[in-house]
């Protein structure tokens, strides 16, 4: 009711100043009042710190209907405290204004029912003008919306124009009867109910999905799909049944669910594409191919499942282009037991890729399948990567050995390449000299040393080029293989390796140029002997034993008192030749030395020489039982078997010598020296 100016006064000090309980009612009061001149101070009285005065200062606004507090009240609107917004809404009923109405709009997807219920109130008083604004909320994504704009719409007497609007309604007010009503119309409003974002909506979600279902439509495809990542498992059973009965029409969005990240999805696609049967087979064979691990591993998963209808399919995956389906067709196959795929999968064996043919020999041995002939014990061999089974098989091991130098995978093709040179067959040249082109370099080497081990002259040509390789190890074997194959006629390049940056080039090279023999490399050789790395020192003097010149003696003489055991056994093995006693005193005085490799040489160079005047030298050193070398048990079998080895030879007149007056073992420096006639 009116008041007077007096009272309007006295209502705007106490909304300025009075306690809390007396502000709230001088808002009260002003409303009621209509007091136009309160406007400011009810404005003002929106941002109060007591929750009960701005709730009566919205709704006393409301009541007054000046469109000034329109803006304020949009903002209270927003107001984190539940009674402000739901006066908000209700103060703005009376503003016919396109903000206030967009604003109450907003206000039914409130979570707080109060709020909702004030806005779908304040929009049914609009009548007709909010129906617009209405409409398009049948199709919220949330329940409690699509809920509200149904009940205001049913208030306000709305009759559907369209079959769609017709069918959002019915979702809306989850009137399901007529939701069957509308057939494929409602599809789109039962997948947004189907997935609704609703925690608490187990049952709309449910319902929504058997609706689907009932309808038995394609168009339901997407949605049954989405549903399978639901949170409970009735309802991802719920929508794989039904995308089970919809049959190869929803093949395809089935196994593209197998790739979610959620494992219930994938569980639920799997049970619906295991219940299609065959009639899934084709796509599944298909997703073996797909980039997707987690794909492909859950589709021969089904496959698997589903059993000998898959089988056809599965040999058919077998020459798929990529791997990885190859891989996994011979796995299952292989589970499954299927004599069928038996051929297919032994043509596997030879394949390019190892892992499809481990895969393929893995499935056989399941199968029970024995290799009958040579050849194919070498290709099981070679799938299994074991290589001194494949070696073994000797020539029928070509084919599939020629054949795995085209892998894909390096370790392969090292390995059969190595292995073609163990077994030494002159028809593998050609596919080795092929290799050597091959991009990893240790491919390249293993193919040199192997053309090498071959022994075909005619791969010197392809060869030389390879002196000039990028790599250390490539051209070490290189200089190996054109070693064993060229003779005098590749001397001149084995003498340009001699500068090598690399020792183990150099050494290799030392070696090689002493297997030619060739004078012209002796200066090479003891100029070598000299060189900065023991290791090549060492093969410069180890290929220095198959000169006879008095030069070679000296420098050998040299090398025996090398700091670098490997260099001194080097040389006291390559002074070691039949009747040579003028190099005793320094052989027997390498067996004084504490390394084993370096007596050892030792040892072996006295056989050589075969002379019947160290008998009692080694006798004697058989005999000691002092400590040192000679109380291991492997110089002792060394020097018994040298005694053995060299009263075997026939004596010399140079032998009839004395070696020492006593039974003491005689100072090998005393020794005395005699050149053979």
């Amino acid at each position: 009711m009116p008041c007077s100016e007096t009272e309007t006064v006295n209502y705007l000090d106490l909304l300025r100043s009075g306690p809390h309980e007396a502000r709230a009612r001088a808002a009260l009061a002003l409303g009621e009042a209509r007091a136009g001149a309160a406007v400011p101070a009810l404005i003002h009285a929106l941002e109060d710190r007591d929750v009960e005065v701005r709730r009566e200062a919205a709704l006393a606004l409301g009541r007054i209907g000046d469109d000034r507090a329109v803006p304020a009240l949009l903002r209270a609107a927003r107001s984190p405290r539940t009674r402000v917004r739901a006066a908000a809404a209700t103060a703005l009923e009376g503003f016919r204004d396109e903000a206030a109405l967009a604003a109450l709009a907003f206000a039914l997807e409130d979570g707080h029912r109060e709020v909702r219920k004030a806005a779908r109130a304040a929009l049914i008083r609009w009548g007709a003008d909010a129906v617009p604004l209405l409409e398009p909320l049948l199709a919220h994504s949330v329940r409690r919306v699509r809920a509200e704009a149904a009940l205001a719409l049913e208030a306000l007497g709305w009759v559907a124009p369209a079959p769609e609007l017709r069918a959002n309604f019915a979702v809306a007010a989850e009137d399901w009867p007529n939701v069957l009503a509308a057939g494929a119309a409602a599809i789109p409003a039962l997948v947004r109910a189907a997935l609704d974002l609703d925690p608490q909506g187990l049952d709309l979600r449910l319902t929504a999905v058997r609706m689907l279902v009932r309808l038995r439509n394609p168009a339901t495809i997407p949605g049954l799909t989405a549903a399978l990542c639901d949170a409970e498992q009735s309802v991802r059973i719920a929508a794989s049944s039904g995308l089970a009965g919809l049959g190869d029409e929803a093949v395809p969005a089935l196994v593209l669910a197998l790739g979610e990240l959620n494992p219930s999805a994938r569980a639920a696609a799997t049970e619906a594409l295991i219940r299609l049967g065959a009639t899934a087979v084709p796509v599944l064979t298909l997703a073996l191919r797909d980039p997707q691990r987690q794909v492909r591993r859950t589709a021969a998963a089904v496959l698997k499942e589903i059993g000998p209808p898959a089988v056809p399919g599965l040999i058919r995956a077998l020459s798929a282009p990529q791997p990885t389906a190859r891989i996994l067709a011979a796995e299952v196959l292989g589970q499954m037991r299927s004599s069928q795929a038996q051929e297919e999968l032994v043509l596997c064996l030879g394949d390019h890729d190892a892992e499809v043919a481990l895969e393929a020999a893995r499935a056989l041995d399941r199968l029970g399948w024995r290799p009958r002939t040579p050849a194919e014990r070498a290709r099981r061999a070679i799938a299994c990567q074991q290589w001194d089974v494949a070696a073994a098989q000797g020539e029928g091991a070509l084919p599939a050995l020629t054949a795995a130098l085209h892998s894909t995978y390096r370790a392969v093709r090292r390995a059969a390449a190595g292995v073609l040179g163990q077994i030494g067959l002159p028809g593998a040249s050609a596919a080795l000299c092929a290799l050597l082109a091959d991009a990893d370099d240790s491919v390249r080497a293993a193919a040199a040393r192997s053309l090498g081990k071959i022994g075909v002259p005619a791969a010197c040509a392809d060869l030389l080029p390879l002196l000039r390789d990028d790599s250390a190890a490539v051209r070490e074997s290189t200089v190996f293989s054109l070693g064993e194959l060229g003779g005098r006629d590749v001397l001149p390049a084995l003498r340009t390796t001699l500068s090598d940056p690399d020792w183990r080039v150099r050494a290799c090279a030392a070696l090689a140029l002493g297997r030619v023999r060739d004078p012209g490399a002796l200066p090479d050789l003891l100029e070598l002997s000299g060189d900065a790395a023991a290791r090549v020192r060492a093969a410069a003097a180890a290929a220095l034993g198959r000169f006879d010149d008095p030069a070679v003696r000296t420098a050998l003489l040299r090398l025996r008192s090398e700091p670098h055991p490997a260099v001194r056994a080097a040389a006291l093995a390559a002074l070691g030749r039949p009747g040579a006693v003028l190099i005793l005193p320094a052989l027997l005085e390498g067996l004084t030395d504490s390394v084993a490799a370096v007596w050892n040489a030792a040892v072996s160079a006295l056989v050589e020489v075969g002379s019947h005047r160290v008998l009692p030298v080694l006798r004697t050193r058989l005999n000691r039982r002092d400590p040192g070398s000679e109380a291991d048990p492997n110089v002792r079998a060394a020097i018994r078997e040298a005694i053995r080895s060299i009263r075997s030879t026939p004596r010399r007149r140079e032998d009839s010598l004395p070696l020492a007056t006593t039974e003491s073992e005689p100072d090998a420096h005393q020794l005395p020296i005699v050149f053979r006639p």
